[in-house]
């Protein structure tokens, strides 16, 4: 997605042209309020070390905390973790929810990890990008490749961090640690409720 930041600010001229938007505004929405990248290096099974590179961008607070998943993908770069948080920001704003859009990545094969290497990457990156988390700040999810299960690792190590439980501030959790009963179906219900057009 070479050409992600392009794409966003075609579309933000676009859609201010149709809707006489003020330029102040297209001026704040141009670019990401931040994008924090970091290095993810965790120790394989066999003892060796390996970096996998990591991003959290909080595209906009301006209507609340930000929110938005998390998905490790081996394609996955800052220009699209940067587009996806601008795409969830007009989400928000256009259902009138009290949220700004973030999203987060890990350029990672999840499937070349073991259960266990997979879990201290969940972990490294709640280490790594976890000041930005917060209920009152920002709000992560599960994305592609990121179970409930890896959330619930990364609520664990967010707790650990904090020297407290604390996993109100990462949705998509398992029901046991406070999730929501029908949140993994509720994607596809909602799609399958959205009118055709």
């Amino acid at each position: 997605m070479a050409d992600a930041a392009t794409d966003i600010h075609h579309r933000l001229e676009t859609a201010a042209r149709r809707l006489d938007c003020p330029a102040d505004l297209l001026a704040v929405l141009k670019y990401p309020r931040r994008t924090v990248e970091a290095a993810l290096v965790i120790r394989r099974d066999d003892g060796a070390f390996q970096a996998f590179p990591s991003w959290r961008c909080q595209y906009s607070d301006d209507l609340g905390p930000t929110k938005g998943g998390i998905r490790f993908d081996p394609s996955v770069t800052r220009e699209e973790v940067q587009e996806l948080a601008f795409l969830m920001t007009v989400k928000c704003a256009l259902l009138g929810l009290p949220f700004g859009g973030a999203k987060g990545g890990v350029a990672v094969d999840p499937q070349s990890l073991s259960t266990h290497e997979l879990e201290r990457l969940a972990r490294a990156y709640v280490r790594a990008h976890g000041d930005l988390i917060g209920r009152d700040r920002d709000i992560p999810a599960p994305d592609v490749a990121t179970s409930g299960l890896v959330v619930a690792w990364m609520a664990d190590e967010l707790g650990a961090g904090a020297g407290h439980p604390t996993t109100a501030p990462i949705t998509g959790k398992p029901v046991e640690m406070g999730g929501i009963e029908g949140r993994e179906e509720a994607t596809g219900r909602g799609a399958f409720a959205a009118p055709s057009s």
